[in-house]
């Protein structure tokens, strides 16, 4: 018996509020703590999408350059991070707006999963599945970092729903297969949508070859309009795309494993509601001419990456709707014996992805080991302070302090940490030096982290370098002698500089009366960071001797210059122990800019000749 208009007005209205209701609790489950960790470098994977759309911005073109993804992610972010403004590196605005973009499509599934249920199931189905989703752990765990995998899902959703409409009409497969070409342009598994999208077309009216066609003429345009790269370039497109499979199929896997794993990922996403889910299925097997497309969808997700040896519980994801609807299913079905039955018992099989989420995002609210140790060194450690961290992604101030990384070498990194003033290190990576006080410590809190963290201080009667008196008489430079005492003269606002881009070989050079031991070289660029070298080399001479090249390590490395772009960015060279009484500096690269140093300091030890750094007179260390 149809409702009369009132009664049905009512229900809508119920419908609409409880629907409200449920995005309401996705977007807060979503966007609460989105901005976690963003006060330190964020890990690789958020890093490499938002960088990439910021060079983008700032080349003002559409090449997204990391070819191992399609180009469409990184064109729904450009808008968001221009408002960020164009910064090298990116700061965490930038980061939180591309985190925003993915906690708003996790917010558009949930609802695409309440029209697809309603129009599947009824509005008690839509709105169970709605529910189920938008308290799924999996769902908001990887919606709180930049990855495509949860656009992917949105895109996947609004092709699951235009191949509702293949059927006779030629717009039906247009539609379908366009939906098809973007989902495959923000990530290359939306691919994996085809064998959905081939069961539509069998099982609807309609010609088949023709429509076929259409939709794959249709994809083809899409997927090339959303990533014109792929096409512009070519051969590194084509590269991209063999690096991301070589990473997926680096070695063979065991494939029950990984399909078991993968179905235990259901599990995990849905709690109680996954066994709903497979009551589900049971269900709607009446209706499999609707259901068998979607349901094939996540299927073909785990058996696809059930093939790969590399497993992440994101993978699946862009399925997880057509799970929550199975369990919808489940809960509609008793909607028609008992709507408080129904209603009841959506929300108890919610409680446990609620009680997980709790847990997650409480974690994401409290500080970091990484928090507590920056917040110590910021309110213990004096501006201009020299910290060696061993954890390169603690994100210090570098405005406000000189911050280096360990080079790798043992021997090298032994003499750094004697030329800082604090080392940052983990219990996994205990100090070289044994001669070290412990000022702070941060234990773990959390369940995710595992490495604690300390802060060093050398004391002053332990350290081994000293600073070499330099006199202006004691340098020579390439170009601009009359400017050189500005490099010894203990101000930063005054620099020496070759007149204009130096051309390779440019050089500084100390000249000493008698030979003296050589640990390392500080330079400091000054407030004109595009200053910094680029290529040093060293060389070395004693008693008239012609100069040869000695082994010289830069820190920080090239690949992490384009990072000090703060005031004054120092960089250490550092060397293999050598006594020598001239010692050159010079410029290998070719520049577009000029070169210059704001403060030279060499470091040396008494103890160079010692058993710990054997030196001899006019020779490199072996």
């Amino acid at each position: 018996m149809s409702l009369d208009a009132p009664s049905a007005r009512k229900t809508e209205l119920r419908y609409r509020a409880t629907l409200f209701a449920v995005l309401a609790l996705a977007a807060a489950l979503r966007f609460t703590n989105l901005g976690w960790g963003l006060r330190h470098v964020p890990p690789w994977d958020e890093r490499v999408f938002v960088e990439n759309v910021a060079r983008m911005l700032t080349e003002g073109d559409l090449n997204h350059r990391f070819y191992e993804y399609p180009g469409l992610f990184f064109s729904l972010l450009a808008p968001l991070l221009a408002i960020a403004g164009t910064r090298d590196p990116p700061g965490p605005l930038a980061y939180l707006l591309a985190r925003g973009l993915v906690a708003a499509c996790g917010v558009a599934s949930v609802a695409l999963v309440a029209l697809l249920g309603r129009r599947l199931l009824g509005r008690a189905g839509g709105l169970a599945a709605a529910l189920f989703l938008a308290a799924s752990p999996v769902e908001v765990r990887v919606a709180h970092m930049v990855r495509p995998d949860v656009v992917l899902e949105t895109f996947c959703l609004l092709a699951l729903l235009a191949f509702r409409k293949v059927g006779p009409s030629r717009g039906g497969d247009a539609v379908a297969g366009a939906a098809l070409g973007a989902a495959t342009a923000v990530k290359f598994s939306g691919v994996l949508l085809v064998p959905s999208y081939l069961l539509h077309r069998a099982l609807a009216p309609g010609p088949r070859v023709r429509g076929l066609v259409i939709a794959g003429l249709c994809a083809a345009v899409a997927f090339f309009l959303f990533t014109p790269y792929a096409l512009l370039h070519g051969p590194k497109f084509v590269a991209g795309v063999g690096t991301q499979w070589s990473y997926h199929y680096d070695q063979p896997g065991s494939y029950p494993r990984m399909a078991l794993g993968y179905l235990r990922v259901l599990g995990i996403a849905f709690g109680p509601a996954a066994f709903l889910a497979v009551l589900g299925l049971l269900l709607v097997r009446r209706a499999w001419r609707d259901w068998a497309p979607l349901v094939l969808f996540p299927l073909v997700l785990v058996l696809t990456f059930a093939t790969s040896d590399v497993r992440h519980e994101r993978f699946v994801l862009p399925g997880l709707g057509i799970v929550a609807l199975l369990a919808g299913a489940s809960v509609q079905a008793l909607r028609r014996r008992s709507a408080i039955a129904a209603a009841l018992l959506a929300v108890l099989a919610t409680l446990p992805s609620l009680g997980a989420n709790a847990t997650y995002l409480g974690e994401r609210g409290r500080p970091l080991v990484r928090d507590r140790v920056a917040d110590w060194v910021a309110a213990q450690a004096p501006a201009g302070a020299r910290i060696l961290s061993y954890d390169k992604d603690l994100g210090l101030d570098r405005a406000r302090f000189v911050v280096f990384h360990p080079t790798e070498d043992p021997r090298l990194d032994r003499r750094l940490e004697h030329h800082v003033d604090l080392v940052v290190s983990g219990v996994r990576e205990p100090p070289l030096s044994e001669t070290m006080d412990v000022l702070f410590t941060a234990l773990p809190e959390r369940l995710r982290e595992q490495q604690a963290l300390f802060v060093y201080r050398v004391p002053a009667a332990k350290k081994q370098l000293e600073t070499l008196p330099l006199p202006p008489s004691a340098l020579r430079v390439s170009q601009r002698e009359a400017e050189l005492s500005a490099m010894v003269d203990g101000r930063l606002d005054t620099t020496w500089s070759t007149a204009g881009p130096p051309e390779p070989g440019a050089f500084v050079e100390i000249r000493l009366a008698e030979p003296q031991p050589f640990l390392l070289i500080e330079l400091v660029a000054g407030p004109k960071t595009s200053g910094a070298g680029l290529r040093l080399q060293v060389e070395a001479s004693s008693g008239g001797s012609g100069p040869r090249r000695i082994p010289a390590k830069l820190v920080p490395s090239l690949p992490d210059q384009p990072r000090l772009d703060r005031a004054s960015p120092v960089q250490v060279l550092l060397l293999e122990p050598i006594c020598a009484d001239r010692l050159r500096i010079v410029e290998g690269g070719r520049r577009t800019r000029p070169w210059g140093i704001a403060e030279l300091r060499v470091g040396t030890s008494a103890k160079c000749c010692g058993r710990d750094d054997p030196c001899t007179p006019g020779t490199a260390s072996k």
